[in-house]
Order: structure tokens, then C-alpha cells, then sequence
């Protein structure tokens, strides 16, 4: 296959399966969603779609794979309270599988990045107009 016939395979796999998890067809994306990112790895959120697939399908292993990774593409490009919304998640799931050690390092990465954004914000408006005294 050529490298543009490797691009148009992946693009179908993708287009499928976002159609099928739009239709909730869940093993249905799970595998094409698996497929797509063989092919050329995922955006951070169709890893979300890729992991809520997975686990609606049964695949609970692939399911905390694939969140970790769409934690970490959100966390890398600065979406804080979406990889936070991960990361609770991968909590939330250990936490029931009574994988404790594994779901508190998880609700602790939360916990840093919510810290962070919540730095960020206050170094943010304290640089804003509105923080400054008018004279």
C-alpha cells in the first residue's frame, strides 16, 4: 500500500468510527476506533471516544489505556481540566476494580493539575485590567 492508500484506509477506519460511536455501536468503534489509531495515532478526543467505546464494549484493560493516553495528549497541550476529567475517571474505575495504590496516584495527578489551573487562573487576572486599581 502507498502512502496515500495507508492515509485513506485510516481516515475510513476513523470516519467509521466516529459514525458508529455517534450510533453507539460501541464494539463496532471500539474496533475501528483500535484500527484508526494503528493506522496513525489518535487525537485526544477521539482516545476519549476510542476509551468510553472500549469500555462500553467490555474491554475494560483497553478502556484504561486509552484514557491514560487521552490524559496525556490533553495534559500536553495545556487542557488541564479535561486530562483532570481523565484522570478521575482512571480513578473512579480503579477505584472500583479495588486497585487502590493505581487509583490514588491518579485522583493526586487530579489533584496537581486542578492546583496548577487554579495558579494559572490567579496569576491570569492578576495581570488583568480588572485587577488593577483604576486611578
Amino acid at each position: 500500500m502507498t502512502g496515500g492508500d495507508l492515509k485513506a484506509a485510516a481516515a475510513g477506519n476513523l470516519d467509521r468510527a466516529r459514525r458508529s460511536y455517534s450510533e453507539r455501536a460501541w464494539a463496532d468503534a471500539f474496533q475501528a476506533f483500535s484500527h484508526a489509531d494503528q493506522e496513525s495515532p489518535l487525537g485526544a478526543e477521539d482516545l476519549e471516544q476510542l476509551a468510553l467505546s472500549a469500555y462500553l464494549a467490555g474491554r475494560d484493560e483497553e478502556y484504561l489505556k486509552a484514557l491514560e493516553r487521552a490524559y496525556n495528549a490533553h495534559r500536553d497541550v495545556g487542557e488541564r481540566l479535561r486530562a483532570v476529567r481523565c484522570a478521575f475517571w482512571l480513578h473512579f474505575r480503579l477505584l472500583m476494580r479495588s486497585e487502590m495504590g493505581r487509583a490514588t496516584g491518579w485522583l493526586a495527578r487530579a489533584q496537581r493539575l486542578l492546583e496548577g489551573a487554579a495558579r494559572a487562573s490567579c496569576r491570569s487576572f492578576a495581570w488583568s485590567p480588572r485587577a488593577r486599581p483604576t486611578r
